[in-house]
């Protein structure tokens, strides 16, 4: 087996070294395929690099609407032999994805040895996509629950991608952006692959999930989406990858404001339609012993802002402060529940614990609602050892009189007192201790040891401090804004929001930061939503899991509107 593997390659290599040794040069190749593409397609352009000389990676120049993504290498070489040189044969490869129609021509250079060699011209030709091209093109859909939200109500976001059966696509890429100015959109998770009725059965359905959030009441526009997908579509007996850029539907959004009449006055903000459950153990106590107390609150709506419910009962009862936990679902970490527990006293003996009520709006009954928990039957017995009356063993039925204060020691005969009769005459001769010489002899080794650490830390956190303080110094951020500029146009996404996070740590150190934005001013809520958008998209480029998230360009619109965000940021400072 091993022999048959071998033997074709070593004629090969032979054979390689023949050609190669005669020229003594660096050959190049280049193959286009297919050289006619629609937009949104991609090309693959391979050269090949052969001989025996020194030579760089090819350089390829063209349009640069047109993206080039560097693919993998194929390597071949052989060991020279005496005088043979040693010989080589690379192929490089490139994926192209043109962004507008036209004809783009390609030069292919190879540097070697300071001088460069050239390779046949070529044309990639881009054209309008035919319905031929457009048969197995996904398309994406923007919905959510209802058209009408109130301040306040969170409801589900769904972002869907429906990619055609005979398709492949790797659901491990970004998610989806989507526009909407007058909401916070909370991150998506997924995508969920699902059935969906609305739609053909030609396609499958992959389902982005996220929650939304209304900031002001008035009729606003939600989306549309914009993604990016690759999607491996069949090209004749092979598949070929292909880069889609889908915007989505848009959808008019109903924003109603809570209503102030009939409000009660344990309302605390929380909207949507909830349920809510108590349990509490042990059911069988004494008084004074605690019962423990759960509060499980679930159903649909911003459980962000759900609080506490209140304990009905004025007295009778000491109350510690509560503890909340999220329950969130694994699959789609997204919190389903609340829990609430808390520690009650019974101060004396009851038949129940006393409910709790939690008030809410409901937005689909258009109305405030109080939940009240049903009472908890319990058996509180009294404490056995709890202090009881004294009596008066002369006169069973009359309580005993304490003593008064004015009263003397000596005729008190059931108090014990301290003793100053002569059987404790030779322990008030004894010296007390304080004034013992080997008292304090034994007391100054430990002390003049632990007045030495003293010393010796603070000295060496003198010597700290300025090295430090040093570390922690932040350029200001037009320092870091310049920075953010020079950046070359083809930077990464990644290297992009880098910058910009830094820019917003500079502003936020050298000024009140978030701080100083005002959620209620129009333009502090747009710019602290503008600043969020920032972060998130540093985040998810680092901390994403994917090596590949953030290697691509950052679009020129986002370009220019962050750094107008940012030099906003710095005119404000300034004035």
């Amino acid at each position: 087996m091993k022999i048959r593997t071998i033997i074709p390659t070593v004629i090969l290599a032979l054979a390689l070294g023949t050609a190669m040794s005669a020229f003594g040069e660096v050959q190049i190749g280049t193959r286009l395929s297919p050289e006619e593409i629609p937009t949104g397609s991609r090309a693959q352009l391979q050269v090949r690099v052969a001989g025996s000389g020194k030579h760089s990676k090819p350089v390829v120049k063209i349009d640069p609407s047109v993206r080039i993504e560097t693919g993998q290498e194929q390597r071949f070489s052989l060991q020279g032999f005496g005088s043979r040189r040693s010989q080589f044969d690379i192929t490089f490869i490139y994926i192209l994805t043109p962004t507008k129609t036209g004809q783009f021509p390609i030069k292919v250079e190879v540097p070697v040895e300071g001088d460069a060699l050239l390779a046949d011209p070529m044309t990639l030709t881009v054209r309008e996509p035919t319905a031929e091209d457009r048969k197995y093109d996904p398309f994406l859909k923007v919905s959510v629950d209802k058209p009408i939200l109130y301040i306040g109500e969170s409801i589900p976001l769904e972002v869907t991608l429906f990619v055609q059966k005979n398709t492949r696509y790797d659901a491990r890429q970004n998610a989806p952006i989507v526009e909407g100015d007058n909401f916070i959109i909370d991150s998506f998770t997924g995508p969920w692959q699902s059935r969906n009725p609305d739609t053909s059965q030609n396609y499958v359905p992959y389902t982005y999930k996220s929650t939304i959030s209304a900031l002001k009441p008035g009729v606003h526009k939600l989306g549309p989406a914009e993604f990016e997908c690759i999607v491996r579509v069949p090209a004749g007996y092979n598949r070929q990858l292909k880069r889609f850029s889908l915007t989505s539907n848009e959808l008019e959004i109903t924003v109603k404001d809570i209503p102030r009449k009939g409000r009660p006055e344990g309302f605390n903000g929380a909207v949507g339609s909830f349920t809510m459950k108590l349990e509490a153990d042990p059911l069988d106590l004494t008084v004074g012993e605690p019962i423990s107390v759960n509060l499980n609150i679930g159903g649909t709506g911003n459980l962000d802002a759900v609080q506490m419910p209140v304990f009905t009962a004025k007295s009778g009862w000491k109350k510690y402060p509560s503890k909340k936990y999220e329950n969130t679902d694994r699959r789609t970490r997204v919190v389903e529940s609340l829990t609430f527990s808390q520690v009650l006293v019974p101060l004396g003996e009851h038949a129940e614990v006393p409910p709790y009520e939690f008030t809410f709006f409901d937005p689909d009954k258009e109305d405030y609602v109080t939940l009240r928990t049903e009472p908890v039957p319990v058996r509180i017995q009294p404490d056995p050892i709890a202090p009881r009356t004294l009596v008066n063993p002369e006169s069973p039925g009359v309580a005993a009189k304490l003593p008064d204060a004015d009263t003397p020691i000596e005729s008190m005969e059931d108090i014990l007192t301290i003793r100053f009769d002569e059987q404790a005459a030779d322990f008030k001769a004894q010296t007390p201790l304080y004034r013992s010489p080997i008292f304090w002899a034994a007391q100054s080794a430990p002390l003049a040891a632990l007045a030495g650490i003293l010393l010796l830390f603070i000295r060496r956190k003198g010597s700290g401090d300025a090295p430090a303080e040093k570390a922690r110094e932040i350029p200001p951020l037009e320092d870091r804004l310049e920075i953010l500029r020079d950046l070359p146009p083809g930077s990464s996404a990644r290297d992009f929001y880098d910058a910009a996070h830094d820019c917003i740590e500079s502003w936020e150190h050298h000024s009140d930061g978030m701080s100083s934005l005002d959620p209620d001013v129009p333009e502090d809520r747009s710019l602290l939503r503008d600043l969020t958008e920032i972060r998130q998209r540093h985040d998810y480029f680092n901390y994403a899991g994917s090596e590949k998230a953030g290697n691509e360009p950052v679009a020129a619109e986002k370009r220019d509107a962050t750094l107008k965000i940012l030099a906003d940021l710095q005119s404000s400072g300034e004035s």
